[in-house]
């Protein structure tokens, strides 16, 4: 008997949850330039919390920009959005 499920937003919910991480659009919103060659980079970090091994605290580290013409990286913009997961 094979047995199987799903964390997808069309499936019914476990226990194992879901999250969204908006970017605030006033205040910490990444943003490409049209026609500069502008590219978006970053990491995406996760660990269980101190206080309760339930939940997760989730960082993303962002920055936009585009190769110089030197082959430097030349930054537009960054941020930081900082996340918990509460079980």
């Amino acid at each position: 008997k094979v047995v199987s499920f799903s964390t997808g937003c069309q499936s019914t919910p476990t226990h194992w949850k879901q999250s969204v991480m908006w970017f605030d659009p006033v205040h910490n919103c990444p943003a490409l330039s049209k026609g500069r060659g502008e590219v978006m980079k970053g990491t995406f970090q996760m660990k269980r919390n101190a206080q309760n091994h339930r939940d997760i605290d989730m960082t993303v580290r962002w920055e936009t920009g585009r190769s110089g013409e030197d082959g430097t990286w030349v930054r537009a913009m960054d941020g930081v959005l900082k996340r918990s997961l509460i079980a």
